[in-house]
């Protein structure tokens, strides 16, 4: 999934090859290929948000950093980093 609008609503689409630029484009698997070792659950765009949402974080009490980045999280695209790269120099300036 991937919201390109940034618009605060959780309303992503599929990706699709165009979103990727360069000469070699990704390849996308159309079914699943294996099988995990494990029981595992998938969950729906919203449900998997949900859940991070409300369990996301290292301790029982969210600190500023965690209450920061929940709420990038939660503002749906209109806060926080506009681009991989600048959240990248965010962690590790250039």
């Amino acid at each position: 999934m991937v919201d390109v609008n940034k618009d605060g609503q959780l309303n992503g689409r599929a990706v699709v090859e165009a979103d990727f630029a360069g000469t070699s484009p990704p390849t996308f698997e159309t079914a699943a290929h294996s099988k995990p070792p494990v029981p595992v659950t998938v969950l729906s765009a919203e449900d998997a948000y949900a859940r991070v949402v409300a369990q996301a974080g290292t301790c029982q009490h969210r600190d500023a950093v965690e209450l920061r980045l929940i709420g990038q999280l939660t503002s749906l695209g209109t806060k926080g980093p506009s681009s991989p790269t600048k959240a990248m120099w965010a962690v590790n300036p250039p």
